[in-house]
């Protein structure tokens, strides 16, 4: 009787330590729980910001790599104001419209029997240009005195000595000694001699030291004049109006009857919206 009696006293302790260990590891459990919980939405911050640290550093690569594409295509592929900064050596200017034309076919064909001065030729042309959007950049064109400036433009008569005087005060503003500036027009044969009369008596003889106003089809011999170093692609259809001239001419003279395979003409070569340089020689 004593020891059925006293079993039940004896399982109390027991049973109660049990229930203590048990309400022990719930709240370690739902401790843990809250730790977990914190550390998920620490890792779902971390991940954010993972996330868009990925994407700023892809942005700043992608940015990075279209400044390296950029440096590079200016290094191949010079812009106008690259082009017209003053160095060492000597360099020929033309602007025009589809008047390049003319004056692309002479290059090719006066250079055949004759031995030039060496120039870099830099040609732009933009079809249908006016006249004001050509002085625009003779303005922001920097040259050299001993550098060669050409504009190319159908002017009427009554006009030319207005585009002398332009010139005169351009030449006046940047430097006192400008380029020799050469004007052409198919359009002034008759009246040319009156035109170079005309502008001897004007301003732009006083600021011009070399200034070249001729007005005549032969432009074989505007040519010769100017000592052009360079050529352009021959081409025997009526593309000339957007070819245009980016030549360095090298040491050896250039053998005639050079093959059409030798050059290369690239229309992604633009350096402006509009004014476009797009032949050049090859090497070999």
């Amino acid at each position: 009787m004593s020891t059925a009696q006293n079993s039940p006293t004896s399982d109390g302790p027991s049973t109660n330590n049990d229930y203590g260990k048990i309400s022990l590891l719930k709240q370690e459990i739902d401790t843990l729980q809250q730790q977990l919980q914190v550390a998920e939405q620490e890792i779902s911050k971390l991940t954010g910001r993972i996330e868009e640290l990925m994407r700023h550093s892809h942005h700043i690569n992608v940015n990075e790599s279209l400044k390296v594409t950029q440096n590079m295509r200016l290094n191949t592929m010079p812009n106008a104001t690259k082009w017209l900064k003053p160095t060492n050596e000597k360099k020929i200017v033309i602007y025009g419209s589809q008047r390049c034309v003319g004056l692309a076919a002479a290059i090719s064909r006066s250079r055949a029997n004759t031995q030039y001065e060496r120039y870099r030729v830099v040609a732009e042309t933009k079809p249908n240009a006016p006249t004001r959007e050509i002085l625009v950049n003779c303005r922001n064109s920097e040259l050299s005195p001993d550098d060669k400036l050409i504009i190319l433009s159908g002017l009427p008569a009554d006009y030319v000595p207005q585009l002398l005087e332009q010139l005169a005060d351009m030449a006046a503003k940047k430097t006192s000694q400008c380029a020799s500036v050469c004007t052409w027009t198919s359009a002034l044969v008759r009246s040319h001699s009156a035109l170079l009369l005309a502008s001897l008596g004007s301003r732009a003889s006083e600021h011009l030291t070399q200034l070249l106003a001729i007005f005549t089809h032969r432009r074989s011999h505007l040519c010769q004049l100017l000592n052009l170093k360079g050529h352009i692609a021959r081409r025997t259809d009526g593309r000339w109006g957007r070819k245009l001239l980016a030549w360095r001419p090298r040491p050896r003279r250039r053998a005639e009857g050079r093959a059409p395979n030798r050059w290369t003409d690239d229309l992604a070569k633009v350096t402006g919206k509009q004014w476009m340089r797009v032949a050049e020689d090859r090497a070999k």
